[in-house]
């Protein structure tokens, strides 16, 4: 782990997330969160630099929300 994955750690699309929390659940490292947005809950990634792009949130939802804008730069 510790970005050791040759891929750019994903990213949100904030209006997709329906805030499940499966991405909470699968993130090894601890690094997301449900906080609140207006009147439901939304997926937050804490710390982006300590992802170690495994990819296992994107795996998790289910509706999408997470992406990787592909290799790291």
């Amino acid at each position: 782990m510790g970005g050791s994955s040759p891929f750019a750690p994903p990213r949100i699309i904030p209006q997709r997330c329906s805030g499940c929390g499966r991405c909470v659940a699968a993130c090894p490292l601890k690094l997301i969160s449900l906080e609140s947005s207006g009147y439901r809950k939304q997926a937050v990634i804490s710390d982006i630099h300590r992802c170690s792009s495994c990819g296992l949130c994107m795996e998790a939802c289910p509706v999408g929300a997470f992406f990787s804008s592909g290799e790291k730069e």
